[in-house]
């Protein structure tokens, strides 16, 4: 089967929160789509969008990207945290033990950030300048605090493999802007609800009632503490992004064990890189959604194009060569076993792998 009709036998798997443009990504990848776990060999390919899972599954017929374990190990906040640090990827420190000492212990300090695992936008937060406020939050919900960073510049990058296909920068909205987007983000939200609870909704009414309520939302101007696109800020598109958060921004979903993510961070005013968190299934508007499309089509082809025959033959000869595991740090180790490993591929290789390794040795060292 060619690679486009296994694209095309391919499953977009999202949740009710990220429906909208994963089935567009769907259509315009060809691909079926739906919110709930494909059917067993009757898709070859599934790429996760946001995909909202309770327990971990097994997809194990199938090539995955952004798999929705890994989906679920995200939405846990305080674990995506952790694996990140772990990893060694720049985040904000923080703390799930409220005693004063353990936190400077771990270099949260105060003022902090009270948040819950599960959290999206300004729920789930509590600003925290005292001790007191800390045990306050604890007792509202809040599993762990976190150093508050005195942002410069955020934006959100946009990873897909090893590149940064697009990027973003947060900018404020004026007055008439933020009461514009309240309303279209309110009237969609209401929608849906109705939608949901078979409630009838009456477009005129709403917005008649929306635009007062968007008078009083956007008053004191776009929020300070909480960037969100439904807190007075947008995206503004950047060229050239930060080399720092681009490699930090990698680093992140490779941490969590994403293929890809629209990752959301910021620049200190020491301009010092930090990632806030990576979203599974963000909303994409045309020019970024039309990047996505080829991103995704181009992670999809490199993932499923078969392996070469040098591939195969170093799968071969590592299921039998013992190598000496390298010590770390040692760059003369580590050249000796991989000569060691070349030697060892020559001699298993037959006739038709020698003139392939032939040829890759020919353009290392030249004929």
């Amino acid at each position: 089967m060619s690679i486009d009709k296994t694209i095309e036998n391919g499953y977009i798997w999202y949740s009710g929160a990220t429906n909208t443009t994963g089935e567009k990504l769907a259509t315009a990848l060809g691909m079926k789509h739906g919110r709930k776990k494909p059917a067993i060999g009757k898709t070859s390919i599934c790429l996760g969008w946001g995909a909202k899972i309770k327990e971990d599954i097994r997809l194990s017929d199938k090539t995955v990207l952004n798999h929705p374990n890994k989906i679920r190990i995200n939405r846990n906040k305080l674990l995506a945290l952790e694996l990140m640090k772990k990893n060694d990827v720049s985040v904000a420190s923080f703390c799930t033990d409220t005693n004063e000492t353990a936190m400077k212990k771990s270099g949260t300090i105060l003022p902090v950030i009270g948040r819950t695992k599960y959290h999206q936008g300004g729920k789930g937060f509590w600003s925290c300048p005292t001790m007191t406020h800390v045990r306050e939050a604890r007792d509202a919900g809040a599993v762990y605090f976190q150093n508050l960073i005195e942002i410069k510049d955020e934006f959100r990058l946009h990873i897909v493999g090893d590149k940064c296909i697009y990027a973003v920068k947060k900018v404020k909205r004026t007055v008439k802007g933020m009461e514009e987007a309240y309303v279209r983000h309110e009237m969609e939200r209401q929608k849906q609800l109705a939608e949901k609870n078979n409630d009838p909704f009456d477009d005129a009414t709403a917005k008649l009632f929306l635009k007062r309520q968007a008078k009083k939302f956007a008053h004191d101007g776009a929020d300070m503490m909480i960037r969100s696109n439904r807190l007075g800020w947008k995206f503004s598109h950047i060229k050239t992004p930060n080399k720092d958060l681009v490699t930090e921004s990698i680093k992140a979903c490779k941490a969590i064990g994403l293929d890809f993510g629209a990752v959301d961070c910021c620049i200190d005013v020491n301009n010092k890189p930090f990632i806030i968190e990576v979203n599974t299934g963000p909303g994409l508007e045309e020019t970024p959604f039309n990047a996505w499309v080829e991103a995704l089509r181009e992670l999809i082809t490199t993932t499923l194009k078969p392996k070469s025959k040098v591939d195969k033959l170093v799968k071969k000869v590592s299921g039998t060569v013992n190598v000496k595991k390298p010590v770390t740090g040692s760059t003369k180790n580590n050249l000796v076993n991989k000569l060691a490993l070349a030697q060892e591929m020559v001699e298993a290789a037959d006739e038709e792998e020698i003139t392939v390794l032939d040829r890759v040795f020919s353009n290392m060292f030249g004929k």
